[in-house]
């Protein structure tokens, strides 16, 4: 036999055993991307960094948008995301932002909506306390 019978089931067993491995570099390295420089509160808002891709993760599913397709690129260190909340309600997804190379790229709320003219005159705030700058969001 060139192939045994078992082959299909060890392949099964070693691709889970390093997909778990995968996974938990991955969190180690997410983890790492974040120390919390980027959080930021005034007023009625604030920016709180995710800890961990389970984060990313539920902010894609409540905002319904691809942010999940952004682990990545910040576990790779090429860019951040981070998630402007009220504070009165720091669980429910408001604004998703990225941070990328010393500027806010976008930031939208809910479906890719564009945000308000109160939450962009946050991120200016943001913006100048992080020396960061504001693209066109």
């Amino acid at each position: 036999e060139k192939y045994p019978h078992f082959l299909a089931s060890k392949h099964k067993i070693v691709s889970t055993n390093y997909n778990a491995v995968k996974k938990h570099m991955e969190e180690k390295l997410f983890a790492q991307r974040y120390n919390g420089s980027l959080e930021y509160t005034y007023g009625k808002y604030c920016i709180i960094e995710p800890k961990t891709t389970e984060d990313i993760l539920r902010e894609a599913q409540q905002m319904h948008n691809c942010v999940a397709s952004y682990i990545d690129r910040i576990v790779e260190g090429r860019t951040h995301v981070v998630l402007m909340r009220e504070r009165a309600n720091l669980e429910d997804s408001l604004v998703t932002v990225e941070v990328k190379e010393g500027h806010i790229k976008q930031a939208y709320q809910s479906c890719n909506t564009i945000i308000t003219s109160e939450q962009r005159e946050f991120l200016k705030k943001y913006a100048k306390n992080k020396d960061l700058i504001l693209d066109n969001v």
